[in-house]
């Protein structure tokens, strides 16, 4: 009768242990459904301050190439004196 109580006592020790770990991964399952949704909200802001640095980083491009160009001509200016 004993081993038969030990058998039942670890198939619900292990039952127990079961039901504790389902638990357990469906809370982690639920914390990694909100943790997408505020990456995919934080993504959409890093994409837009990701295009206003591209767009930046173009005007300064430009703003660089209109001072070497006025750099260039004015040392041309200089070399015609």
């Amino acid at each position: 009768m004993s081993g038969m109580f030990a058998v039942l006592k670890m198939f619900y020790s292990l039952q127990d242990s079961y039901v504790s770990c389902m638990l357990e991964l469906q809370r982690a399952q639920a914390a990694q459904r909100q943790l997408q949704g505020h990456v995919h909200r934080h993504w959409r802001v890093a994409r837009e301050a990701q295009r206003e640095t591209d767009n930046a980083i173009t005007a300064l491009e430009a703003c660089r190439v209109q001072l070497v160009n006025a750099i260039a001509e004015r040392d041309v200016a200089r070399a015609e004196i």
